[in-house]
């Protein structure tokens, strides 16, 4: 599993909210622009449906847009919880490194003893 560094997240997360940004104020000039000629001229059928149509667009637009940003922040979320758990692991996987260290250490200090127990037991048998 490849972790990304936070300075690629961030740069990640800037380039898409900068995205986002300049598709929104491009939809809200489009969309200001709609209003100020639906407000000023009386349009026939066919350029309120052209009207109507942009504006489900939009709408279509925004939608896709929300969703972008909940799987934007479940990926995040899933990233934490796994740099969590990797975090975790290596720090069990640390422990039981000690943890065996530590039992060789002993088992090379207690080598002289069983050494000697041995030699002993040899003399009496």
């Amino acid at each position: 599993m490849k972790l990304f560094s936070k300075e690629q997240l961030n740069k990640a997360r800037n380039d898409k909210n900068q995205e986002i940004r300049m598709t929104t104020d491009k939809l809200v000039s489009s969309m200001k622009k709609a209003m100020k000629l639906k407000e000023s001229f009386d349009f026939d059928t066919e350029k309120a449906k052209a009207i109507h149509d942009f504006d489900v667009f939009c709408q279509t637009l925004n939608d896709k847009k929300s969703q972008a940003l909940k799987e934007l922040n479940n990926f995040t979320s899933a990233r934490d919880l796994a740099k969590d758990e990797l975090y975790s692991v290596i720090a069990r996987k640390d422990k039981f490194e000690d943890e065996i260290l530590d039992l060789k250490e002993e088992i090379s200090r207690l080598q002289p003893q069983v050494e000697f127990i041995k030699l002993k037991l040899k003399e009496y048998a």
